[in-house]
């Protein structure tokens, strides 16, 4: 399912939207987070956060700016999984507006967050147990000519590489 969340007046409206199964829904779920993140990338607020977030880091410290993004994220954005038998996605705004997600919600925004400071990024699904059944999503973000994950779910650093991956999928924004 999608959640939606377009800032209004006072109240934002929010929708949700069923999902196919299996590797259409990954695909699926990746082309909403590709959408989601390239509507939020050129707002105010998404602009103002990442300036914000990079303020301390030396000018043109590409990686250090990465670094910014995904501790903050890591420490603003709690962890919390989506419903039983359901799949969920934030857009960055509705994040940001009550600041919990599972691992698609906060590769949203970091994606969004990094293409509004002019990087790009992809999404990067995995299999781990089972071959082809996606469990987890994170962003990489393209430094040069190396591809660097940002994952901000787990306590690892910028340019990490999940062991026993099984199937990656590779969704590019």
């Amino acid at each position: 399912m999608l959640l939606e969340s377009r800032p209004q007046a006072e109240t934002p409206q929010s929708t949700l939207r069923g999902m196919p199964e299996g590797i259409a829904g990954t695909r699926a779920t990746l082309a909403a987070m590709r959408a989601a993140a390239l509507a939020a990338h050129t707002t105010l607020e998404i602009r103002d956060l990442a300036e914000n977030i990079i303020a301390g880091v030396p000018a043109k410290d590409f990686r250090g700016e990465l670094e910014a993004i995904q501790q903050w994220v890591k420490d603003n954005i709690r962890y919390t999984r989506d419903p039983t038998y359901a799949e969920t996605l934030k857009i960055p705004h509705a994040l940001l507006e009550a600041p919990q997600g599972d691992c698609d919600d906060q590769a949203t925004l970091v994606a969004a967050l990094a293409l509004s400071i002019g990087f790009k990024p992809r999404f990067v699904a995995i299999a781990v147990d089972n071959p082809g059944i996606f469990d987890h999503v994170y962003t990489e973000v393209k430094l040069g000519t190396r591809w660097l994950s940002v994952e901000t779910t787990e306590p690892v650093p910028v340019g990490w590489q999940p062991e026993g991956v099984k199937t990656r999928l590779e969704w590019h924004i």
